[in-house]
């Protein structure tokens, strides 16, 4: 790490005329092809298939992952900083001064961008097979799932949302939501098998599958509708 030489950039700050968050729901019904990108290792490559290489990202990542909303003040050029400590707390609608989180951020090495459909990762339910976990089952009264055999591999539907989740440094960051079925709590972390094989999907089949490396050229713009509190 090193620490940036340019000026923080002052348009991805929060600003006090900024919603608290961005309705997703009504931001992708209003305007199509909307990306967000995420910086993954540099050394990760693409299979056989045109695919992301799953290794550029691993399992505990897709629980709120954290990536960034492109379309309005941010660029590709600004996923290079990297916020920490209390540059990266939540964002509760106060006045920012960044010259308090100077020693907070740090410029990433080694690394690359993928940029991901806003739609293959908002409100999509996501099929996946597990092995049977009798603990998880029997503690998580919300899981929905079906089983063909006793004891055999289950079969349930999770769902991945992209939240609006700003810091104190970064107003246009995201986070991925994932459930484990659609009626079920937040996963935070991977933490067994029913978890894991669901972040793994959506790994393989989600993002590996339609993230892409270039950005498309003549994406539309985010309206300051949707992110001022009242648009001028």
């Amino acid at each position: 790490m090193r620490t940036p030489k340019l000026k923080y950039p002052s348009i991805i700050i929060p600003k006090i005329r900024f919603k608290l968050q961005i309705d997703i729901d009504s931001l992708t019904t209003s305007v199509d092809s909307l990306f967000i990108v995420r910086r993954i290792d540099a050394k990760s490559q693409r299979n056989r298939m045109g695919n992301l290489h799953p290794m550029g990202l691993y399992t505990n990542d897709v629980p709120d992952m954290s990536m960034n909303l492109l379309g309005a003040k941010f660029i590709s050029k600004h996923a290079e900083l990297q916020q920490k400590g209390p540059a990266a707390h939540d964002w509760t609608g106060e006045l920012v001064k960044v010259q308090y989180f100077g020693s907070y951020c740090q410029v990433a090495e080694n690394y690359r961008l993928v940029f991901i459909p806003v739609a293959k990762v908002h409100g999509i339910p996501i099929p996946y097979t597990a092995p049977y976990n009798k603990e998880f089952v029997k503690s998580n009264r919300k899981f929905s799932f079906e089983r063909a055999v006793q004891n055999g591999p289950i079969k349930a539907v999770g769902i991945v949302k992209t939240l609006h989740k700003p810091t104190m440094l970064n107003y246009w960051h995201v986070t991925l939501e994932v459930k484990a079925s659609l009626e079920d709590d937040p996963i935070t972390q991977a933490r067994n098998q029913v978890h894991t094989s669901l972040c793994d999907t959506i790994i393989e089949n989600v993002i590996s599958k339609f993230a892409t490396d270039t950005l498309p050229s003549g994406l539309p713009k985010i309206n300051r509708s949707h992110y001022l509190k009242i648009a001028v």
